[in-house]
């Protein structure tokens, strides 16, 4: 475990039994997962405060096999580049009906504008077909294509900006 954690609990006061978790090398996902754990936190512990720190120390890519070299990160001099290949935003649109089926149909949600959406930006081009493959209120995505259109793809970080704003 980083000391990082503990340096900042000193430098901010805060008891050193204080509880703090880390997440390491969780990729491009992490930042709606700390939301989630905040969210889960707060609600299940009286008068919790719930405190964010974010820090971005890697990048790790996975894919299945249908999407090899679709993003290709290489680490060079100047820091972690990406490449994303023209069909990213095809090979999205062709999976993302099912996975958003997946994931909330078991909540019994159909209707995707009657809940709030937080997005892992990735580019213009990318939440355009998502809002049109999943027939959604242009206006879903305002705080995400703010960010993308002020700050550029901010990797796992894309999300807890997007809810800051």
């Amino acid at each position: 475990m980083s000391d990082t954690d503990y340096k900042l609990t000193k430098l901010l006061g805060l008891r050193p039994s204080i509880k703090r978790y880390m997440m390491y090398q969780q990729g491009c996902f992490v930042g709606g997962t700390v939301l989630c754990l905040a969210k889960d936190m707060a609600e299940n512990n009286k008068s919790a405060c719930v405190f964010i720190v974010y820090s971005e120390i890697t990048t790790v890519t996975f894919h299945d096999p249908s999407s090899k070299g679709a993003i290709d990160g290489q680490l060079r001099e100047v820091g972690l580049t990406f490449h994303l290949l023209k069909d990213v935003p095809g090979l999205i649109l062709k999976n993302i009906e099912k996975a958003v089926v997946e994931a909330f149909q078991p909540l019994g949600i159909s209707y995707y504008n009657s809940i709030f959406w937080v997005a892992h930006l990735g580019g213009p081009a990318i939440l355009d077909h998502v809002e049109a493959k999943l027939s959604m209120n242009p206006h879903k995505m305002e705080a995400t294509s703010h960010v993308l259109s002020k700050y550029s793809n901010m990797s796992s970080a894309c999300p807890l900006r997007s809810v800051t704003l």
